[in-house]
């Protein structure tokens, strides 16, 4: 009995792109490789047994066509074939953290910052400026979000290029977060990490370490009304490192700032 051609559904980010299709009756695997549009050339083959599979390593606004095969014991099926684009990365722009190592102010060498900007996200700088904590190794970026308006709550949202960051359990996994209103707050723990020096101070803000988004965390202020520049610090373990591309802001209402 011939195989039928599997029915592949993409979902696209910048520099992964998933596969997903049903099982096919008589499968006993399958066979997934792509290359750039237009060209015959390979870049990579993978063998999965599962209906599923994750490109990586993908170039930013990029064309590309996959091919997807069901094989059993005795042959290969035809391929079913897909075409996509790889999407933009939109960087946000790393406000310091350098040797200032929680500046809100520009620093103008970028060598200086511990986390600098690159095509597809922000990697670990030059500089030896950084952190530990617990005995690992943090470096950090400071981003401003936008401005709210008496706001008792708001709500961030970790980025990157292949789409949300990815947390595990009720804390940012190797990530340190950190947020401040300015000129209203000080630095707000937004992972309930402790960090020797590092205090929540007089407003009584609190950050919620549960969500039920799991990519989210939310901040109250209590009943106090806050209004002014949302400012974001954030570090990363270069053990458990992965890039990011960006954060993005909303408030009660759900309006997106950043």
């Amino acid at each position: 009995m011939p195989l039928s051609k599997p029915r592949v559904r993409i979902s696209v980010h910048s520099i992964t792109a998933k596969l997903t299709w049903d099982n096919v009756p008589g499968a006993s695997s399958y066979k997934v490789y792509y290359t750039l549009h237009n060209s015959s050339e390979r870049i990579n083959q993978l063998s999965v047994l599962h209906p599923s599979v994750v490109i990586n390593n993908l170039t930013p606004e990029t064309n590309y066509t996959a091919f997807v095969s069901c094989i059993n014991v005795t042959h290969i099926g035809p391929p079913t074939i897909i075409s996509f684009k790889t999407n933009a990365v939109l960087l946000m722009e790393n406000m310091g953290s350098g040797t200032a190592l929680y500046t809100s102010l520009p620093i103008e060498n970028d060598d200086e910052k511990s986390l600098i900007r690159t095509s597809t996200g922000f990697a670990f700088g030059s500089s030896d400026t950084g952190l530990f904590v617990m005995s690992h190794f943090f470096k950090f970026a400071t981003f401003s979000l936008g401005t709210i308006t008496d706001k008792t709550h708001i709500s961030i949202r970790l980025l990157d290029p292949s789409g949300d960051w990815s947390l595990n359990g009720f804390i940012l996994q190797d990530t340190i977060l950190h947020v401040m209103i300015e000129n209203q707050t000080g630095w707000l723990n937004a992972n309930a990490v402790y960090v020797a020096g590092i205090t929540d101070l007089q407003d009584g803000g609190r950050v919620l370490t549960s969500s039920t988004d799991p990519h989210v965390r939310n901040i109250t202020f209590g009943h106090t009304s806050m209004s002014g520049n949302v400012l974001v610090r954030l570090g990363i373990n270069f053990v458990g490192y992965r890039q990011f591309s960006g954060i993005s802001l909303h408030t009660s209402d759900e309006t997106n700032l950043a």
